[in-house]
């Protein structure tokens, strides 16, 4: 890991506030002189909402409509905050609150730039920014270079999961119970230096892919619809489309379009229609691969909508952690709601043999033949395409930054 020089725990810095429409979405639900009653019943209903298990189709009309509040005042602040915080070089991650002031914390590497890019008298409360003790960046090198020990050590010995936690400030790894003595034992050799790691019991992931109406989209396409494998039939999900220039693709997990599939199909569509694979991730990189693919679709085909959701794709980050993050699930035809654990986490893939890359929202429901299926926050935004079970899915960044894409809206 680099030197700890400037590594502190950063006390709350800035509050930052912007006028937006969702916060006059507030106001326009009763008499100014009630507005701040409202206010707090949307916070009520907002830290209300349950923590885990299946939560899409169990939350009341209130604590929707605080949810929605809470995405429009991120996304402003993702798209009016967050470019200046990525231009002085200092963004690292952020993780969402079960507030609405603020909903959203930000985390830097450096506070000093941005003390002279805000003036703090005119903002209220609409996030904070904060150095944290660990950054994302730099549990992420932690976490690398325990990955590669590991690997070298331990190659007959997979783990579940390696994942960072910036709120926390360490690494959790996670090891089927029959091998949490050779972990620890393991962790004792090699985490001088390192950033402090959390050791529990959880399961080996299990690739959820080639196993109605979501089988038969006669017209525009839908992320979360079924696609099929050429020979197999086998069922994956479609997630994000997106644009290479002005050709139409979609992306699916990668073991989805990994050998033997040849191409891929879409039942609602003429049978004899073969749709190429166009690259694939999984398998290939170091040292860490990443489970997505891109397959050619008809540009005629495109949309932004989500099938099963209330909400299209407007915009796309990788996770933040803490966010409710909902899958469409292809296979499981429905949506499944959890929060994410882990920005980062690595994981074993028996696929490729190889260990893989993304985020976790721990426990939405999945199943065999949703891989594939897109990962959205609780709104507008694309987070993922789903990979493994326990919540496991490609982050965006990772691949429409490496394929230069960008996406249908």
């Amino acid at each position: 890991m680099s030197p700890s020089v400037g590594r502190r725990a950063g006390a709350v810095a800035v509050c930052i506030a912007i006028a937006t429409t969702a916060s006059h979405a507030v106001a326009a639900h009763a008499e100014d002189s009630h507005a701040d009653a409202y206010r707090s019943q949307l916070e009520v209903a907002l830290a209300s909402v349950p923590r885990q298990g299946e939560i899409h189709g169990v939350l009341t009309p209130l604590q929707i409509e605080a949810l929605e509040l809470q995405d429009r005042l991120i996304f402003e602040a993702d798209r009016k905050i967050r470019p200046e915080l990525e231009k002085a070089g200092v963004f690292d991650s952020g993780i969402v609150t079960a507030s609405l002031t603020p909903p959203v914390r930000y985390f830097v590497s450096d506070l000093e730039p941005v003390k002279e890019l805000f003036d703090h008298d005119q903002y209220g409360t609409l996030f904070t920014i904060e150095r944290p003790r660990y950054t994302e960046q730099e549990l992420i090198a932690d976490l690398t270079q325990i990955s590669l020990k590991w690997r070298q050590q331990l190659p007959d010995e997979p783990y579940s999961a390696l994942g960072v936690d910036v709120e926390q400030g360490r690494l959790e790894l996670e090891v089927e119970a029959d091998r949490l003595a050779i972990a620890r034992e393991f962790i004792s050799r090699n985490a001088a230096g390192a950033a402090p790691i959390d050791i529990k019991v959880g399961p080996m992931p299990e690739e959820q892919g080639p196993c109605t109406s979501r089988d038969n989209c006669t017209g525009e396409w839908e992320a979360g619809q079924i696609m099929r494998q050429n020979p197999s039939n086998a069922r994956c999900g479609l997630g994000l489309q997106v644009r290479r220039g002005s050709d139409e693709q979609f992306l699916t997990a990668g073991h989805c379009a990994d050998s033997p599939a040849t191409s891929m199909y879409h039942s609602g569509y003429p049978y004899d229609t073969t749709l190429t694979i166009v690259a694939n991730l999984y398998g290939v990189g170091s040292p860490f691969s990443v489970d997505a693919a891109r397959v050619q679709m008809p540009n005629h085909k495109e949309s932004d909508e989500v099938y099963g959701f209330a909400y299209d794709v407007n915009w796309f980050r990788n996770a933040y952690a803490n966010e409710l993050a909902c899958i469409s699930r292809a296979a499981g035809n429905s949506i499944s709601c959890e929060y994410v654990s882990h920005t980062y986490t690595t994981w074993f893939s028996g696929g490729c043999s190889c260990y893989v890359a993304g985020s976790r929202a721990d426990s939405y429901s999945s199943t065999s033949g949703d891989s594939g299926s897109i990962v959205m926050k609780f709104g507008t935004t694309a987070i993922g395409i789903h990979n493994a079970s326990g919540g496991r899915f490609a982050r965006s960044g990772d691949w429409l930054t490496t394929w230069g894409l960008s996406f249908v809206d």
